[in-house]
């Protein structure tokens, strides 16, 4: 009689031996779908977005902030090494190329007229995919898990322009409730094709920020 424990023995050794062969290969990096988490340059946590062949952006999922956009002429923008891609230990993967634009401090945070602003806390929901477009989902949050705003980013590449669009939904569990969007250097927010005069966003909307990689 084959017991429980023989049969999930059984079951393993394919498994460990598909597994083992399929390291022998080292994944590249057009391997890689269009969205992916990774350990990259220390940083754990990370999503990676392709923008195109030779440009892509990475993303803090804890912080829920990008880290930075960068590009590589011949299109190797990541070293893939690390017991996921190539069944090696101790090193993980790294970046390559020239890095273009980094994020130092948060982008966005939330204001109300009512509440402490240090007590919604914002939270990385996942990201979603439609076609070539990656779509990375925030949430803020009251002590009580509600929803005050949930923030879907998308970034894109256009002629070696960089839009981020932010659709910001605001609930109605705190009519005062606002998000305030820091202003980058040398970046634009804009709403309807019009720069923005504003950062102080009361209502559901989208925005974008345009960001030129062009020196």
């Amino acid at each position: 009689m084959i017991t429980f424990r023989k049969l999930t023995f059984l079951l393993t050794i394919p498994l460990l031996c598909a597994s083992s062969h399929s390291l022998d290969a080292k994944l590249t990096w057009k391997d890689m779908p269009n969205a992916f988490r990774c350990v990259l340059d220390k940083n754990t946590r990370v999503l990676v977005v392709k923008l195109n062949d030779t440009t892509a952006i990475a993303y803090d999922t804890g912080k829920c902030q990008m880290i930075k956009i960068w590009q590589s002429k011949d299109g190797r923008l990541i070293d893939l090494t690390g017991p996921v891609f190539n069944g090696q230990h101790g090193k993980q993967p790294l970046s390559i190329g020239e890095t273009l634009v980094t994020e130092k401090a948060a982008l966005f945070s939330y204001r109300s007229a009512v509440r402490d602003s240090s007590l919604p806390r914002l939270q990385y929901r996942g990201h979603k995919l439609n076609e070539e477009k990656t779509t990375l989902i925030y949430a803020y949050l009251d002590d009580q898990g509600h929803e005050l705003a949930v923030i879907e980013e998308t970034p894109m590449i256009k002629n070696n322009i960089v839009s981020r669009s932010f659709k910001i939904t605001l609930s109605d569990h705190d009519e005062w409730g606002a998000i305030q969007f820091n202003q980058p250097a040398e970046q634009k927010w804009m709403l309807n094709g019009k720069i923005l005069s504003t950062f102080n966003i009361k209502k559901s909307t989208t925005i974008s920020l345009s960001i030129s990689l062009t020196k």
